[in-house]
């Protein structure tokens, strides 16, 4: 690798592995990255400008994660997810890890645009499971963000209001920090019942959002002409949801329901169009523009283009 720098062309730094990307409103692109270090791995974020530098932006620090540090102070876990606000303000999703693991959440962090400040805003939380939780978590309806347990958190995006969407394990949960509450956009009350994982059917299709039974949701957007759409992606069952959030009803857009196993075979992808309702393999990530769904495939290491009829 070549030596890390805060500030150096953007095709002399040797990335160690890019976990996500997003464009600001000005054009400039973050990276998230973890960092393989001994003994602990951790990460960074860097921002690469229209003068074609990259610089670092959050991490690599020595600090543990606290309110209020300089968040090119701060020692950053792996990050899971990253995503902007319309001020391009950015929030990323730790992987804190640590004996413990399974049984702290998931955090999400802000780091200020303006002040570079790093403020913990979601999941600051952790429990201790009984013996029949195997597969369960708290529920956080109504939770203040702080509270609420966060047990995946693999995907994250933020809506033109300033709330933080997070795609968890079984769920799509809302946090408005304004009002101070944590809401379940769609899928099941995780204290009740384990998620599907894609063992199961996964059922919900045109049904009311919070029937739907998802695996884990690895990719989140909006569709551009609306915030009222939401496309999930979701990579243990191998399913693309269209969620409209004000009927209150989702539908699969792409995908056959799958058992996670089979999603990690290797898929061969033909060069003949073919029907969108076959076997994805692990959809990761999904986008919208100029009116066509574009999914990443983990799995089958494609790209996937869906075309209104």
């Amino acid at each position: 690798f070549n030596a890390f720098g805060d500030d150096v062309d953007r095709l002399e730094y040797a990335f160690n592995l890019v976990e996500e990307v997003e464009v600001t409103s000005t054009g400039e692109v973050l990276i998230a990255e973890t960092i393989f270090d001994d003994p602990e791995d951790t990460a960074r974020v860097s921002r690469v400008t229209a003068a074609d530098r990259l610089i670092r932006v959050a991490g690599e620090g020595r600090t543990a994660v606290a309110n209020g540090i300089d968040a090119l102070e701060a020692r950053l876990p792996p990050l899971r997810a990253l995503g902007v606000d319309a001020d391009d303000n950015f929030y990323v999703i730790d992987a804190r890890t640590d004996e413990r693991d399974l049984f702290r959440s998931r955090r999400v962090l802000r780091v200020d645009a303006t002040t570079g400040l790093l403020s913990i805003v979601a999941g600051d939380n952790e429990y201790v499971p009984q013996p029949d939780d195997m597969g369960r978590f708290p529920d956080v309806e109504g939770l203040p963000p702080l509270d609420a347990f966060i047990s995946i958190g693999s995907s994250l995006l933020v809506d033109s209001q300033g709330r933080i969407l997070v795609g968890d394990s079984g769920a799509v949960l809302r946090f408005d920090l304004a009002q101070n509450t944590t809401e379940i956009v769609a899928g099941t009350d995780r204290s009740q019942e384990p998620p599907s994982r894609g063992r199961r059917d996964v059922s919900g299709v045109g049904a009311p959002l919070r029937s739907v039974r998802f695996g884990r949701i690895d990719g989140l957007a909006f569709d551009p002409a609306s915030e009222d759409f939401l496309y999930v992606a979701d990579d243990f069952a191998g399913l693309v949801w269209r969620l409209d959030l004000t009927r209150d009803r989702a539908y699969v857009i792409a995908g056959k329901r799958r058992r996670f196993l089979d999603n990690i075979a290797r898929i061969r992808v033909p060069d003949a169009p073919r029907d969108p309702f076959t076997r994805l393999g692990g959809p990761a990530a999904v986008v919208l523009a100029s009116g066509r769904v574009y999914i990443a495939e983990t799995f089958a290491d494609s790209l996937r283009v869906l075309r209104p009829k």
